[in-house]
């Protein structure tokens, strides 16, 4: 495993940075729990990955707040289509798909979160370039946003929601697979899945929730 140093990471790690993260995400919880825990867990996994690039101690950071602040933007899509438990029409499906822009438009008023911007837009972007907002491919995604891709993802798969139960790990890590190269960067879903195997779910706590109590919902089993 590839240490990171962060003793350069300036002030995306200083006290007031962390209590305007914290304010951030408390918000997010009011409007949806379920939201709120699956950001944390997906910073979790985040870090678990980004321990494995190539990465700069800023740039682990920002692929942090990248993975925790992607989903913030839901805090502006109505109820009825954020907690609907069935398939959303295709009028609510275009209301759900501005959420990676309105996240971008309320962290893009911090100068210090420049670089984590483009991660939170950009998390539904796929390789292929068939995703949102704005249809961007290949190469024109940065890493850290095609890293959280992945891990978004995996979460989202292994996490129980009313309309379905959670997928195993086994049968999630080859849904990740069969999508590589089309909806994800098939390098990085190879390094995930192997750092995953590795860690058998051991996973770093993210900086930036440390005032998260143990609670039952992050705790997840691997099945």
């Amino acid at each position: 495993m590839r240490v990171v140093s962060l003793k350069n990471a300036g002030p995306l790690l200083d006290d007031k940075t962390r209590q305007w993260i914290r304010v951030l995400m408390e918000a997010l919880k009011l409007k949806d729990p379920y939201t709120f825990f699956h950001s944390v867990r997906v910073s979790e996994y985040a870090l678990m990955m980004g321990r494995n690039l190539n990465v700069s101690s800023t740039e682990m950071v920002s692929l942090e707040l990248g993975a925790l602040l992607h989903d913030l933007g839901k805090i502006g899509v109505p109820d009825h289509i954020l907690k609907k438990e069935g398939a959303l029409t295709e009028q609510e499906f275009e209301w759900m798909k501005k959420h990676p822009v309105m996240s971008a438009q309320v962290i893009g008023h911090c100068q210090w979160l420049k670089d984590v911007v483009p991660i939170v837009k950009h998390h539904h972007e796929r390789i292929d370039g068939l995703g949102y907002p704005e249809g961007l491919k290949g190469e024109a995604i940065s890493p850290l946003t095609r890293a959280v891709f992945i891990v978004d993802a995996f979460d989202a798969m292994t996490s129980d929601r009313p309309y379905r139960k959670a997928l195993s790990f086994e049968v999630a890590y080859q849904e990740l697979e069969r999508c590589a190269g089309t909806q994800f960067d098939a390098t990085l879903v190879e390094i995930f899945i192997h750092e995953h195997q590795q860690q058998k779910y051991k996973l770093e706590k993210s900086r930036f929730v440390d005032f998260i109590d143990d609670n039952p919902a992050l705790q997840k089993k691997a099945v």
